[in-house]
């Protein structure tokens, strides 16, 4: 099918942001399928960089989690109520709604999972079915088919049992060993093996000609002569990046004091050289009390020392701790840093997400997770396709992973359930970046979000996520939301689930007070070629907005009958070039080339 142009301009915007967002965190993970096997990708990639489970106690976790899968089972059989105990047991975000996970087409889940649902009558239930994420049963209750009887759509309840997580814990003790100097060998090991000039030990320093205080500065660090102080803290850094291993160390014992001095310019400027070095864990803990010194001053600085030396040294829980506070930007370097450092971070993030009572911080552990988990479903190549994304320059990508769908569930649940709006909000968007059918059932709820920008979110995420499941909440949103920017992207989300079902909400849609909804149903159901919308869309010739008359003029043009054709040639008298000219290729495409109105009358 060929796309008009305003099609390709109006449909497609936020089409090629969510690819650009995509490929902000050094891939864009084109081709990749949001149900495939994570796993193995995952681990051949990154055992070497987080801590996993022995292989006993992973074997013992996933045996306990098939026990409770096969009880539930039993159960079942026995006459249980499907809905209830999923409800109750599984581990899916579906659970809320019995495990109803509305109706899916083949690509959207795991792969086995995929093969059991498609597999089963309707009324059936499967036995066991294991996929990277746990145990599944499986119960089908409705079948979609095309003209040739084959089954395209499925919709299906599950219950998902989860083996007992190993996400690794913070390694308090690799933390400390970390912040602890290197022993004197390991710091010989990093000096040149030949100087053309050696350093200069303090007590013998050619500087004392110049300085005559000199020799005695470092003993007199402490004093309270300003001078002194200064003059020191002029030398010290470059001991602490050039010295001697004893030089080194002296010098980070002398800033340390400094950091109790009474002159603020004096403690603040310690604070920042102390930032170039590893330094002990004393020291580390005393930028951490300074970063909440009550001299905005020196707070700053102690926090972007502290930045510094989690950067320096690869910290993950140091660096998570940064998340949200703002002050010397540490926030933003912490959250460029963890991007960086790849996935490996993903579980200190999902903790703070979880567990964090500061609401900035897992706002921001939240932000990092959507870019570091983000993939690519059919749903979105088929966005990216519309829009004329191209995979140019991508070539160069050695490494495609999947979404790493861990995440899934903490999004799933913060979007409802976090107390702040900010959180609720980036989660809805690091749904949308998933791409996974099991997101909708979380949309669907946040769509009456009592906050509009947190519904705007999920509308929009909906676009990227196969919506079926939430096409009421979306019609509810089309007709009755508040907020106009809703209404427009679940018109939008609307157009892409398709069918006659959602054409009555989008013909109403087309009547809205606001032109950008009235212009994204006109888009909407020109896509779908509907001819139950042509007397909604030759209304809207008539529309005062001109983007709005120029996107049902594109819209008629899709439809091949005599009513669209006078529409058409209506519309050729339009004020506006852009719309007239719309109106002409419209016709053209009919076969009718001829520019003036009164010609087509004839």
């Amino acid at each position: 099918m060929k796309w008009s142009d305003y099609e390709l301009k109006a449909r497609t915007a936020w089409a090629i942001i969510t690819v650009g967002i995509l490929a902000l965190g050094g891939w864009l993970l084109a081709g990749c399928r949001a149900g495939e096997r994570l796993e193995s990708t995952y681990h051949h990639h990154h055992d070497d960089e987080a801590h996993e489970p022995t292989a006993e106690e992973l074997a013992e976790a996933k045996a306990k989690a098939k026990e409770k899968a096969h009880e539930l089972l039993e159960e079942i059989k026995q006459g249980a109520d499907f809905d209830k105990l999923a409800a109750e047991n599984s581990k899916c975000p579906s659970a809320k709604d019995g495990g109803d996970l509305g109706f899916f087409g083949r690509g959207q889940m795991a792969e086995e999972f995929e093969q059991a649902a498609f597999g089963l009558e309707v009324g059936q239930i499967s036995d066991i079915v294991e996929t990277q994420f746990g145990f599944h049963i499986i119960k089908v209750e409705e079948h979609r088919t095309d003209e040739s009887g084959e089954v395209v759509e499925v919709r299906a309840r599950h219950i998902l049992i989860t083996p007992e997580s190993f996400l690794p814990a913070a390694d308090e003790e690799a933390a400390k060993q970390a912040e602890k100097p290197a022993p004197p060998e390991e710091q010989a090991a990093e000096e040149p093996e030949e100087e053309a000039e050696p350093k200069p030990d303090p007590s013998e320093s050619p500087w004392a000609a110049q300085i005559p205080e000199f020799p005695q500065l470092l003993a007199d660090l402490r004093s309270d002569t300003q001078n002194v102080v200064t003059t020191a803290l002029g030398q010290l850094p470059w001991f602490i990046v050039s010295g001697t291993p004893a030089q080194k160390a002296k010098a980070l014992e002398e800033l340390l004091a400094a950091t109790r001095h009474k002159d603020s310019e004096i403690v603040a400027k310690a604070c920042e050289e102390l930032g170039r070095a590893s330094i002990p864990s004393a020291g580390l803990q005393r930028m951490r009390e300074l970063r909440s010194h009550s001299n905005p001053q020196i707070s700053a600085a102690a926090t972007s020392s502290l930045a510094n030396i989690y950067t320096n040294t690869n910290n993950i829980a140091g660096l998570v701790s940064l998340l949200g506070i703002s002050k010397a930007d540490a926030s933003a370097k912490a959250a460029i840093q963890l991007n960086m450092m790849g996935r490996k971070v993903v579980p200190a993030l999902i903790e703070a997400l979880r567990t964090s009572p500061e609401p900035t911080q897992r706002h921001a552990a939240a932000s990092v997770l959507a870019m570091l988990c983000a993939g690519v479903s059919p749903q979105q190549e088929k966005f990216a396709e519309l829009a004329l994304a191209t995979r140019h320059g991508w070539q160069d990508v050695k490494e495609v992973l999947p979404a790493d769908l861990r995440v899934l569930p903490v999004f799933a649940d913060a979007v409802v359930n976090d107390d702040s709006a900010e959180v609720r909000e980036i989660c809805a968007q690091g749904l949308g970046y998933l791409g996974n059918a099991w997101a909708t059932p979380a949309l669907a709820r946040a769509l009456s979000d009592p906050v509009a920008s947190v519904r705007r979110r999920a509308a929009a995420a909906l676009i990227t996520v196969p919506a079926q499941q939430a096409q009421p909440a979306l019609a509810k949103a089309v007709r009755s939301d508040s907020s106009a920017a809703v209404r427009r992207y679940a018109a939008e989300a609307l157009g892409w689930i398709g069918g006659s079902s959602v054409v009555p909400t989008l013909i109403q849609a087309a009547g809205d007070s606001d032109p950008e909804v009235r212009r994204y149903a006109a888009a909407q159901l020109g896509h779908m070629g509907d001819r139950q919308a042509l007397e909604a869309l030759a209304a809207l010739f008539d529309d005062p907005n001109e983007d709005v008359r120029w996107a049902a003029v594109v819209a008629v043009g899709k439809l091949r009958d005599r009513k669209a054709r006078e529409a058409l040639v209506h519309a050729l008298d339009d004020p506006s070039p852009m719309v007239s000219h719309a109106a002409e290729r419209g016709l053209q495409k009919m076969g009718i080339a001829q520019r003036k109105a009164e010609e087509f009358e004839k």
